[in-house]
């Protein structure tokens, strides 16, 4: 099965000229870069950077982007915010201070006027069950489009490429995480290639955010040699590109979405299955992720 991109970026600089796609290419991983820097970089000094007058990129950067430059580095330091808060317990003033703002005080009046809500406020949802808060946050930050209650990951999923597999039975040699350690071991910097499959019992989906413990492995070897046994069954499979946790629950979500469609359900007593592998792309974010829904006919 062939990996699609979603990367919002990615997709829309594919409709410019070489010479500016280049220039473009540049500038989002400047920008990229410039997430975590306090004073962050300002964007008329990428703008110059990369050969372009400021007016000139923040014109075409509107028309290709659907925001202005300014408000794309906005809405990209919400995004690490809104991760840090949930699968950190750093202070609310490293996380600000670490995601390109000046203070805490700045932050907060940031997640006011584009979220409507508080730091505090969204920490606290890791405590609850249910994940339409989730949603609902991904869902003004994800990338903007022209039509203004769809997000332009959203779009990009309902061309998914969706497979039905049959899996015997398979055992993974594996150690327990929970969510958050999980997710630090992920974000730990490395340049070098790596593939790691993340299990996680279907039963456990319902459980608060930091009760979820995953099974973390390399590869499915031999029962003897392993601590896991994933039960032989159907699973409905995707692969694609990712950048950011908003792309990843618009692959869940639709995924869900496909398997009622298709007739199925989820099979309860059995574990989801991520291949996570780092991407090489020229832009500084990436990672390729094949994902593996266990189902079963609504029928049994």
């Amino acid at each position: 099965m062939d990996s699609q991109h979603l990367v919002p970026e990615l997709a829309l600089i594919e409709e410019l000229p070489e010479h500016w796609k280049s220039r473009f290419e540049k500038a989002l991983y400047m920008l990229y870069e410039s997430l975590e820097q306090s004073p962050a970089l300002a964007w008329e000094e990428i703008a110059i950077s990369c050969a372009i007058s400021p007016h000139h990129f923040h014109r075409v950067f509107r028309a290709v982007f659907n925001e202005a430059p300014g408000q794309y580095l906005r809405r990209l330091r919400l995004q690490t915010v809104v991760e840090k808060l949930i699968y950190t317990s750093d202070s609310i003033t490293d996380i600000a201070v670490g995601s390109g703002f000046s203070s805490s005080q700045a932050l907060a009046k940031a997640l006011k006027r584009e979220l409507n809500t508080s730091a505090k406020a969204i920490r606290k949802l890791r405590e609850r069950d249910s994940y339409d808060y989730l949603d609902e946050l991904y869902n003004k930050l994800g990338h903007p489009t022209s039509q203004s209650h769809k997000t332009m990951e959203s779009q990009i999923v309902e061309q998914l490429n969706t497979e039905l597999r049959t899996y015997p039975e398979r055992h993974l040699p594996s150690k327990r995480f929970s969510i958050p350690e999980f997710e630090k071991i992920m974000d730990e910097p490395g340049d070098e290639e790596f593939e790691v499959i993340v299990a996680t019992d279907v039963e456990q989906l319902n459980n608060c955010f930091d009760d979820i413990t995953v099974h973390v492995g390399e590869e499915f070897t031999s029962a003897f040699r392993a601590n896991l046994a994933i039960a032989a069954g159907k699973y409905l499979c995707c692969k694609t590109n990712i950048s950011t946790d908003v792309g990843y629950y618009a692959v869940w979500n639709e995924l869900y979405r496909r398997a009622v469609l298709e007739g199925y359900e989820l099979c309860e007593q059995g574990y989801t299955v991520e291949y996570l592998r780092n991407a090489s792309t020229k832009l500084p974010y990436g990672m390729e992720i094949e994902l593996q829904l266990p189902v079963e006919d609504v029928d049994g």
